[in-house]
């Protein structure tokens, strides 16, 4: 974990890293060190997303906007978008069966009349 509480995921390259506190995700840019400070990095949250692949996703953008390259034309990035999309799709299936397992156990009059028995 770093100094400013957030979790450390990554680096996406040498001047940018991926973040996460309790709130979000957050790509964050090295400041350009100053003759003046004693800190060896400063990092500055440039970007803020509510899950992990929308991270990825803007960061990638932002490079293809900001580079002459067509990301088309990029298969490792290409292939990033694919796998997180696919974890995406995972996490969602797991949630949906797990709320559903939530519910049928809230409505169980078995294992609500053991939770009476173990509050009386």
């Amino acid at each position: 974990m770093g100094k400013s509480g957030h979790t450390i995921l990554g680096l996406l390259d040498k001047k940018t890293r991926i973040v996460a506190d309790s709130h979000c995700f957050i790509v964050q840019k090295m400041a350009d060190p100053k003759e003046d400070r004693d800190i060896e990095e400063l990092w500055v949250g440039k970007y803020f997303y509510s899950n992990l692949g929308e991270a990825i996703r803007g960061y990638i953008k932002h490079i293809a906007r900001s580079s002459k390259k067509n990301i088309s034309s990029s298969k490792p990035l290409l292939d990033l978008l694919d796998l997180i999309a696919s974890l995406e799709k995972t996490v969602k299936e797991v949630g949906e069966r797990l709320e559903k397992q939530f519910e049928a156990l809230k409505n169980d009059p078995v294992e609500n009349s053991i939770k009476e028995i173990k509050h009386a």
